[in-house]
């Protein structure tokens, strides 16, 4: 996950021109060289002389950091820009969104599931298993792109900067997710699996719009199929990998969040935050276009499933010891695992996830297993990462998303408690990780207590943190960490990281 207090608010953390300086067009922008250091230190704010609140919300070019305007803009109602501005302020949509996520996976990990498959009832029960982290990881994507420039950008000096700053999020989200992997929960932890796709994605940063959602379309074509076919060769192979060792390999084909389908959703929301997401129209396509991917992507695969191959060949599901499920395992390769459960793949959920860590010792040797059948390669359901699935949860986010946006609005008066956590949402799927390890009986818990005392929980604690700090205690640390990784000694990014090193927590000011 990105420092979302400041992801949201990057124009005026990750780079916002001074309030003085005059819209330019974006193709004069583009070709602008970066600002000096001198011009960079005197078009900044100080906190003896805070500048006035900006008459419009339009601002452009390379930029510098401005604490003050981040304060002011924190909760601000987007305007639609003209042509060539960039949008500013913190979206208070995306922490809706985020909130929602965080909250689905608090439900996917703790409440309990009605047990009646094919009824409405039951796919209404089954909603955020799954797609929750889908959802994030397009959220995650676009709080990417807002990191490096939003809907134009960044360029030279400022872009290197704010892949550092991408870099060093990575970095911390890995140490996090190695102390909360030590409490030894069920959970799948996702963090560092973000982690390594932030890296990944950062040669992208640079892509416009258009680019990107082409690539988000390749991946989620392609990146399916590579999967399936990559594990199979692995266990005909007899390859296996687990642990720290296999790290890459978990991460982008044989984990349960594996990166070859996941980059999809990386790589659309970075493309959406390429676009003027403060527009109606956009927010309103965003609807139609997932709702449309959904129908395309759950359609096809009932329709495939059910009338044309033959879904008693489909694998038994993966288990945790809860009776989560996490995965669907093909035949052929679950014939080579001990049992039908987590266990079997090497320990608990946040261990090893991989579906291909047995058999360690038996050397290379080819003994060629069978392929996937049609059923297995047609499901829609939750964590098999095929194409019907990235193509249908996808759009199901991309829809919520723009439901999000549209409602936006709300998140400074009536939806404030849900765009509280949005904005602080490590800090609270870290919470709910170490809630889980002190009553491990919560996880698959067959009453709603559990799922309703973290939700009450981060609701209310979230919001009484937001009313006094600008951002969660994670939040902090990803984002210190960040600034320190961008600092370089002797380079002129001390002058563009000015101010970012201020209060230890900053305090909201006034919105």
């Amino acid at each position: 996950m990105v420092d979302n207090a400041t992801a949201s608010s990057a124009h005026g953390k990750e780079g916002h021109t001074s309030i003085t300086d005059k819209p330019r067009p974006a193709s004069s922008t583009a070709q602008a060289p970066a600002a000096t250091s001198a011009t960079a230190v005197a078009t900044m704010p100080t906190d003896s002389q805070p500048a006035p609140v900006p008459p419009t919300r339009m601002s452009t070019g390379s930029s510098t950091d401005d604490l003050d305007h981040a304060r002011r803009t924190d909760g601000a109602r987007p305007q639609p820009l003209s042509s060539g501005a960039r949008y500013s302020g913190r979206i208070g949509g995306l922490d809706i969104a985020r909130a929602l996520a965080i909250l689905g996976m608090f439900y996917a990990h703790t409440a309990p599931r009605l047990d009646e498959p094919g009824t409405i009832q039951q796919v209404l029960s089954d909603l955020p298993v799954g797609r929750s982290s889908i959802l994030f990881a397009i959220l995650a994507g676009m709080s990417l792109a807002i990191l490096t420039g939003r809907n134009i950008p960044y360029t030279g000096e400022r872009m290197r900067v704010a892949r550092l700053r991408i870099f060093g999020r990575a970095a911390a989200l890995l140490v996090i997710t190695g102390t909360l992997s030590l409490l030894g929960t069920p959970i799948a932890l996702i963090l560092s699996f973000y982690a390594a796709w932030f890296v990944c994605a950062l040669p992208f940063t640079g892509w416009s719009a258009k680019r990107l959602f082409i690539g988000a379309g390749v991946f989620a074509v392609v990146g399916p199929l590579a999967r399936v076919t990559l594990t199979w060769l692995f266990a005909s192979l007899n390859l296996y990998g687990s642990g720290s060792n296999a790290f890459v390999v978990e991460v982008f084909v044989t984990g349960i969040y594996p990166g070859l389908v996941f980059m999809a959703f990386i790589l659309a929301g970075m493309g959406l935050g390429r676009l003027d997401i403060t527009r109606r129209a956009l927010q309103g396509g965003l609807i139609l276009i997932g709702t449309v991917l959904m129908m395309i992507g759950y359609g096809s695969s009932w329709i495939l499933g059910n009338m044309i191959v033959d879904k008693a060949q489909q694998g038994p599901t993966l288990s945790l010891p809860n009776g989560t499920n996490i995965v669907d395992v093909p035949p052929s390769i679950l014939k080579k695992l001990d049992g039908n459960s987590i266990e079997g793949l090497g320990g608990p959920g946040n261990s090893d996830s991989s579906i291909l860590n047995s058999g360690i010792g038996k050397g290379i040797r080819w003994d060629p297993v069978e392929f996937p059948s049609p059923a297995e390669l047609v499901t829609a359901d939750p964590h098999t990462s095929t194409v019907f699935e990235a193509v249908g949860s996808g759009g199901f986010a991309l829809a919520l998303i723009g439901l999000c946006l549209f409602i936006g609005g709300l998140s400074r008066n009536l939806l404030f408690p849900l765009a509280a956590v949005g904005s602080m949402s490590l800090t609270a799927y870290a919470t709910h990780v170490i809630a889980i390890a002190i009553e491990p009986d919560w996880s698959g818990s067959a009453s709603w207590h559990p799922f309703l005392i973290l939700s009450a929980g981060v609701l209310v604690g979230c919001s009484l943190w937001k009313a006094f700090f600008q951002r969660g205690p994670l939040e902090w640390v990803t984002w210190k960490v960040s600034v320190l990784t961008a600092r370089t000694s002797g380079s002129d990014n001390s002058e563009l990281l000015t101010g970012s090193a201020a209060p230890s927590l900053v305090k909201r000011g006034s919105d």
